[in-house]
């Protein structure tokens, strides 16, 4: 026979068993010797909460079943309902609440497609910054074996402009610092970083190699040569000192 810990009447128990139980706010309890009175009233108030969790679970589903309908049918019937109503403002010409709505949603595919525009962005000037730092180190005499490498080491230094007609690329040092070099106004170009690498890193290049061949390293366009005129160099000496001493110990020759 199974005893239950807990009635509210001892109407139908075994006459038996009716001495085990004792009154406890209005119900009946088994009078179980040894068992903490915390421990009892813990169990009675999981009861009564299990009871309440019940009750209230099978009153949804009454309401449902009164209905007609299960969760999901009375979902898809709000989603209609509430494309009615908007249907319904727009023909009275409340458009208000659906312009904010349509600005909402056009702000959100906005900010995913320039997202997406970034990434792509970022994607085309890594491709187009490795692949031409890589150029201009073989044709300055890096192994072909090691080129890729390098570029891949030091494309941090290489920032890709892409705002012009045509790809600008500004050579930074090492701390981000623009980079001094053979440009007329003495910014470094892909040839400046390349022969920077090829004299802290010689053995990566080749020894013999002997590069020039009357071409722009940074554009691959015809270079007629290092040189200036006397008044641009002294413009560049009152501005930047240290890049015409630079230029002075490259080779650059002065003309008037």
């Amino acid at each position: 026979m199974t005893l239950q810990f807990e009635v509210a009447s001892l109407e139908g128990v075994d006459e038996a068993v009716k001495g085990l139980y004792a009154e406890v706010d209005g119900k009946f309890q088994l009078n179980i010797e040894g068992m903490p009175k915390a421990d009892a009233e813990g169990m009675r108030t999981a009861l009564e909460a299990a009871r309440r969790e019940a009750k209230d679970i099978k009153g949804q589903v009454s309401a449902y079943s009164s209905l007609g309908k299960t969760p999901e049918e009375l979902q898809e019937l709000l989603a209609n309902q509430a494309k009615a109503e908007a249907d319904e403002q727009l023909k009275r010409g409340q458009y208000d609440s659906l312009t904010q709505q349509l600005k909402a949603t056009h702000a959100e595919e906005l900010k995913a497609r320039d997202e997406a525009d970034k990434k792509t962005q970022a994607i085309v000037h890594k491709h187009l910054r490795d692949a031409t730092l890589s150029q201009a180190l073989i044709e300055n005499g890096a192994k072909p074996a090691l080129a890729k490498l390098l570029a891949a080491q030091h494309a941090d230094r290489v920032q890709v402009d892409l705002s012009g007609d045509d790809a600008v690329f500004n050579i930074v040092q090492a701390d981000g610092t623009p980079m001094a070099g053979t440009n007329k106004d003495a910014t470094a170009n892909l040839g400046d970083l390349a022969a920077e690498l090829r004299k802290s890193l010689p053995d990566a290049f080749v020894a013999d190699f002997k590069g020039g061949g009357g071409r722009d390293p940074n554009t691959g366009r015809d270079n007629p040569g290092k040189t200036m005129t006397r008044s641009a160099f002294d413009d560049l000496q009152k501005s930047n000192p240290a890049a015409a001493q630079q230029r002075m110990k490259d080779g650059w020759s002065l003309t008037d």
